[in-house]
């Protein structure tokens, strides 16, 4: 599992056990929630 935070090979996308998952949400959230003086630590899942 890797992230879409910075751009994958075309030899690391085709492998089929690799999955991409993306980090644009969570991190909006978490910039928000930091701009507005919130606790980021409800996001955190274990």
């Amino acid at each position: 599992m890797v992230c879409d935070t910075i751009p994958l090979s075309d030899e690391i996308k085709a492998l089929p056990n690799v999955r991409t998952f993306t980090l644009s949400g969570m991190l909006a959230e978490a910039l928000r929630r930091i701009s507005n003086e919130e606790a980021i630590s409800a996001k955190i899942e274990h």
